[in-house]
């Protein structure tokens, strides 16, 4: 098993619910076992795993935000949403510095597979400020 496998299980053991989670997490790992041994590639097995993974997150979030109530989960957005914008000023200010840097340069945006990672990097960041929110209004500040 490969680091991005151990991460994806990972994000699913921190978000499924305490119930849950070993059976989720045993259940995958043994879908996962049982595809190599009928001859599935392991890099394979681990894209199997990876797609469970990612289309896992969705419903957990939604779990995790009904579960939260209104004003924890009002915190936890308000958290994600400044964490976002923060995020968006520092890349901006960032590209712009970086642009400065090259002479001439005519068009000052940057490239869209940078805007990609730039705006995918802001959503998660959003994510991790919005999830450790709930975790610590959940705990009376103990994590």
């Amino acid at each position: 098993m490969n680091a991005l496998e151990r991460f994806g299980l990972a994000a699913l053991a921190f978000l499924a619910p305490p119930e849950t989670r070993e059976a989720l997490i045993g259940d995958l790992l043994e879908e996962r076992a049982m595809r190599c041994e009928e001859g599935v590639k392991p890099s394979a097995a681990g894209a199997w795993l990876l797609r469970q993974c990612a289309h896992s997150v969705p419903p957990l979030l939604l779990l995790r935000a009904r579960r939260a109530g209104p004003r924890r989960l009002a915190l936890a957005s308000a958290g994600a949403l400044v964490a976002a914008a923060a995020m968006h000023a520092t890349q901006q200010s960032g590209w712009r510095w970086l642009l400065s840097l090259v002479p001439l340069r005519a068009d000052h945006e940057p490239p869209p597979v940078l805007a990609l990672v730039f705006g995918l990097s802001q959503c998660v960041a959003a994510l991790m400020v919005a999830l450790l929110l709930l975790r610590l209004t959940r705990s009376g500040g103990r994590t």
